[in-house]
């Protein structure tokens, strides 16, 4: 895979129950999508404007916010 332009972001920390998650995020630019995801015909791509209204895991959506 090609792309255009990588760069790493700020540590992120989330806090479950019983264990916290350290995030390392990578921001990618000049990747297209594939249409499909994987190997399975029941997941997509969701557009930005769609995010809200899918359940999304609470580190996930403040990345996706950012």
């Amino acid at each position: 895979m090609q792309i255009d332009a990588a760069r790493s972001g700020d540590a992120m920390v989330h806090g479950f129950s019983h264990y916290r998650l350290r995030i390392h995020p990578h921001r990618i630019a000049g990747v297209r999508p594939r249409d499909a995801v994987g190997d399975n015909g029941d997941l997509r791509w969701a557009a930005r404007a769609e995010l809200k209204a899918i359940g999304l895991p609470a580190p996930v959506r403040r990345l996706l916010e950012e």
